[in-house]
């Protein structure tokens, strides 16, 4: 029976898809159905023939494909009469459930290439009647930081709504209106720290904290998932696509032994702050001195 499971990191694009199924379904008070769990009138649903309509159309939210297993076994067995789209959350493709699905039964929704975010953004832009300097442009692109984990197009277009109240988008209107997300420091400091530029990195440090000393241990957290991704790559001799992520992640390129030894400096200045041993500004600046120490061992 048609199934297709629907997951990803950039829910605009999830919730647009949803919205596209809806919108084809055919006298949606007896052929929709919307749930989050598994109960006998849904098996009841899946069994009935569409009434007034093509087909019988449900949408099943899950936190983690496991909380579908129920569902998907009997999708195996019975329920020919529906079409079944199940929005997952987590997802784990190891598991035997996630190779029950065909790759024409899976779509993705991830992070769009920054060619396509640009081209969101301009149009956007454009179509609100405004104008954006190049620097405004290129400073906008760095504060909204869409690559970043938090990141999404909503926040991306809830931005520009608010930046587009000016009709000739200045730098100083960018820096007012959107948020400085503060991971667009975190890429920017490994690659100083892999180039041993240290006044370039206590310039961004000086950055990071000013007017925010507790901005640190954010950054120290950030630093430390961008070590952890490059120790997975090298292990598993994978992609960061491979792993899941998307975007312009940049990575050290170390080894998984140098990389072993920056989490562990990384993870004991974290426990030092949270226990007081530490002033966020010393260790952030601690940790980095020994980050570009263990960069020249590759």
């Amino acid at each position: 029976m048609p199934k297709w499971l629907i997951y990803g990191t950039e829910p605009f694009l999830i919730d647009k898809f949803k919205k596209e199924i809806l919108q084809n379904v055919e006298a949606p008070e007896f052929n929709y159905l919307e749930t989050n769990e598994f109960t006998e009138e849904i098996g009841s649903f899946l069994c009935q023939l569409p009434l007034l309509g093509n087909a019988k159309v449900l949408i099943y939210h899950a936190e983690t494909l496991k909380d579908c297993s129920e569902l998907v076994e009997f999708l195996s067995k019975r329920g020919k009469k529906a079409k079944v789209y199940i929005f997952a959350k987590t997802v784990d493709k190891r598991t035997k459930l996630y190779k029950q699905f065909s790759n024409d039964e899976i779509k993705i929704f991830d992070k769009v290439r920054m060619d396509v975010l640009q081209k969101t953004i301009i149009q956007h832009i454009k179509n609100a009647g405004c104008e954006i300097t190049e620097d405004a442009y290129q400073q906008y692109l760095r504060q909204i930081n869409y690559y970043s984990e938090e990141i999404n197009l909503y926040d991306v277009l809830y931005s520009l709504e608010r930046l587009c109240t000016s009709q000739s988008i200045t730098i100083d209107d960018v820096k007012k209106t959107v948020v400085n997300n503060e991971s667009e420091n975190v890429f920017s400091l490994i690659q100083l720290i892999m180039n041993q530029q240290y006044d370039e990195i206590y310039h961004q440090v000086a950055l990071i904290l000013q007017g925010q000393s507790n901005n640190a241990i954010n950054v120290l957290s950030l630093l430390l998932r961008n070590y952890r991704l490059a120790y997975k790559i090298r292990t598993c001799n994978c992609s960061l696509k491979e792993i899941g992520v998307y975007g312009n992640s940049y990575v050290p390129r170390l080894s998984a032994k140098t990389c072993s030894k920056s989490m562990d400096i990384i993870d004991d200045a974290i426990r030092k702050i949270k226990r007081g041993y530490y002033q966020q500004e010393i260790a952030l600046k601690v940790v980095l001195a020994k980050l570009c120490a263990l960069s020249r061992e590759g």
